[in-house]
């Protein structure tokens, strides 16, 4: 479902009549008073403001008026002279129709904007959802705030939400907005790193970055994520389904292809995340594996704010290394890059594996077992833990 926000003139709304149907099945019986219409009409002469109307676009290129049927009918009926202003409301012009009212007045009539949202690919379901939150006053959500905004950086994101991840892949609904909330996260944090993804975050995103230019880094990069994902798996995934698991799944991937070559590796991913979800279930069931667990309590506890997307980012890429043998990095380096050294002192429990003694992260030397020069892949298969003293006798050896 795609809500757009377009301003129109009443005039304008009114030429179009025709085609807006007012009375959609879901919508309730009710009928305004001619005294509820002629305080709408007043209000509108006194330049205060109204609440928006949504309308649903059909496929014939007509409207269905979701919320906001009287307002309309009111305001249509006062074009057409239907009922006059009111001394209680309009004295200066007590008893007047329309067309009676000074030219000024019915320019400023004519003239007056009120906001009407667009609904786009939304079924019936959707509808009656919307139009049932609407009556009883419920807020609209993150994901239908941001899907309201104008742009290119709205139109990047709406394209995401269309791609065979979030459709045919992700086993979470999309309801009032959640793929676009989604999507909306996913750019955030390949644009600023790992920070809060709250809407307030989100929405300075939006008005900074009106006008993206689609062919940069960063929505280049979003794609390709997304494109590889969309491979990885056939069907809907059920082990994908929560939207902080998927944000997560996609910060671990954007960030192992930044270093790592992962040409014909989609079945590794798919693997890994059912062998993760069944390490999670291993954790809920026998309560022995605190680091899960707390992979678990920040998908459940302010998975949006930025220790609990850092917290889930650090043990999903420390599994991932360690179930990982075989990933070939970019570039032809000697040294580990940083995530490397994490995972092999975490695969060798800090010990080294030559003298047989804990040492620290900060002290402790990545080792190539078999030697960079005669071949070794700088690999966290082929790395090791050793002390500075090992290492150093390991070197005058060779």
């Amino acid at each position: 479902m795609d809500i757009h926000p377009h301003p129109k003139m009443l005039l304008k709304l009114h030429r179009r009549r025709s085609e807006i149907e007012l009375s959609p099945e879901y919508q309730r019986g009710v009928v305004w008073s001619k005294d509820k219409q002629q305080l709408l009409v007043d209000t509108i002469l006194k330049k205060m403001h109204i609440p928006p109307i949504y309308f649903r676009v059909l496929e014939n290129g007509y409207y269905e008026c979701v919320d906001g049927q009287q307002r309309c009918t009111s305001i249509f009926d006062f074009f057409d002279n239907k009922f006059p202003l009111s001394k209680k409301y309009s004295p200066e012009f007590a008893g007047k129709y329309f067309k009676e009212l000074p030219s000024n007045i019915r320019d400023l009539f004519d003239d007056y904007e009120i906001m009407v949202f667009e609904i786009n690919n939304a079924n019936d379901e959707e509808i009656r959802e919307m139009f049932d939150r609407l009556q009883r006053g419920m807020p609209l959500t993150a994901g239908e705030k941001l899907n309201a905004r104008a742009g290119k950086m709205h139109d990047f994101i709406s394209e995401l939400t269309r791609t065979k991840f979030f459709n045919d892949v992700v086993n979470v609904r999309n309801y009032r907005g959640a793929y676009y909330q989604m999507c909306s996260q996913i750019l955030a944090l390949e644009m600023l790193g790992i920070k809060d993804i709250k809407f307030k975050i989100l929405e300075e995103m939006h008005i900074e970055n009106k006008d993206l230019d689609t062919n940069e880094i960063v929505p280049t990069q979003v794609k390709k994520v997304i494109n590889f994902l969309s491979r990885a798996f056939k069907g809907k995934t059920p082990e994908l389904h929560t939207r902080a698991g998927i944000v997560s799944l996609y910060l671990l991937v954007s960030t192992i292809m930044k270093e790592y070559s992962l040409k014909d590796k989609e079945n590794l991913i798919k693997d890994f995340v059912i062998y993760f979800q069944d390490k999670l279930r291993e954790a809920v069931e026998k309560e022995n594996i605190p680091e899960l667990l707390k992979f678990l309590n920040a998908i459940s506890h302010s998975s949006d704010g930025a220790n609990s997307i850092r917290t889930r980012y650090e043990i999903l890429m420390n599994y991932f290394l360690l179930f990982v043998k075989d990933l070939e990095p970019l570039d032809t380096k000697r040294g580990f890059t940083e995530i490397e050294r994490i995972a092999i002192y975490r695969k060798n429990k800090s010990i080294c594996q030559e003298c047989n003694q804990k040492v620290g992260y900060e002290d402790y030397h990545a080792d190539h077992i078999t030697p960079h020069s005669r071949g070794g892949k700088t690999t966290i298969e082929n790395g090791q833990v050793l002390c500075s003293k090992c290492n150093l006798s390991k070197g005058a050896n060779q």
